[in-house]
């Protein structure tokens, strides 16, 4: 089988458990194979000093980046830093949903030049993450692998996802995004833009994200002001962008401003309860684009 270098970007995260989970299956598999987890600078000096038990793992190494570089550059230096031609990007905040995840892209290696694993989530009982988060990830992460080979491009994610390092080489991710948001669908327009074939597998991770709905709905704002900075790069990529064209061209984007400003808060009652409605959601992240194009216009008037 093919040998493998598992990434793991992380920030103010410990995820000893999911290194220790592909170290275990790594030695059952008996593949070459490595995992490195690199920290982006965190600031939270605990995870960092408990991530360094990674070092200990078999197949596993522990690298601290002295500064935050942001999302996009700390995964370009994690693909220089690998041992191996054929690399899987995970988040730190999943988990392997099954005990062949190593094996299982070992085998499809050959199978395209990127290989998609995949996003589900535990079962509500079971789930580790914010109601919010749990509702809107079964709504716009979690399909199957037939789901995302109708769009292949289009459901590309940065989360788990093999490809090799002169595949990264020649298309990196765009170190200009150093903020939470849409890097995802930059580099999976890039895939598309110069025909670098694509393959979704059912070989999924366990988003196990420990956000609070209010933090989660912080990076949702951070992600909507990050896709206003790079509108022109993504295209028609955007559902909010796609929506807002048409919003605009009825000239309803100034009302919708005006509604953000005047409803968030009871919006934000919504989504930050034990009920969170993933339309009211969506209605959220347009109708607050609406209002960063509108402050932007006003501005450069």
């Amino acid at each position: 089988m093919t040998s493998l270098s598992f990434l793991i970007p992380t920030y103010n995260f410990v995820c000893i458990p999911l290194a220790a989970e592909l170290s275990r299956q790594i030695s059952l598999c008996g593949i070459e194979a490595e995992v490195i987890v690199m920290d982006d600078g965190s600031y939270d000096t605990d995870s960092v000093n408990k991530n360094n038990e990674i070092n200990n793992l078999p197949h596993c190494r522990y690298i601290i980046n002295g500064h935050n570089v942001g999302r996009a550059a700390i995964r370009n230096l994690l693909a220089a830093s690998a041992q191996h031609e054929h690399i899987v990007f995970l988040d730190s905040d999943v988990f392997p949903s099954n005990d062949q995840f190593v094996s299982q892209y070992a085998e499809a290696a050959t199978m395209a030049d990127v290989v998609c694993g995949g996003i589900c989530y535990r079962r509500d009982a079971e789930s580790k993450v914010c109601r919010l988060r749990y509702v809107v990830g079964n709504a716009a992460e979690s399909f199957t692998a037939e789901q995302r080979s109708a769009n292949p491009y289009g459901k590309f994610s940065s989360a788990n996802f093999m490809t090799t390092r002169t595949i990264l080489k020649s298309f990196p991710f765009d170190e200009t995004l150093t903020r939470y948001g849409y890097e995802d669908v930059l580099f999976g327009k890039q895939l598309e833009d110069h025909h670098i074939s694509i393959a979704h597998i059912s070989n999924a991770i366990f988003h196990d994200d420990n956000d609070t709905s209010e933090q989660y709905l912080t990076k949702a704002r951070t992600a909507t002001e990050n896709l206003l900075l790079i509108a022109d790069k993504i295209g028609n990529r955007s559902n909010v962008i796609n929506a807002y064209k048409k919003v605009r061209r009825l000239h309803l984007d100034g009302p919708m401003s005006i509604f953000y400003t005047s409803a968030r808060k009871l919006i934000e009652r919504n989504l930050l309860g034990n009920n969170p409605s993933h339309l009211l959601f969506n209605i959220y992240k347009l109708t607050y684009y609406c209002h960063l194009c509108r402050l932007q216009n006003t501005q450069m008037n």
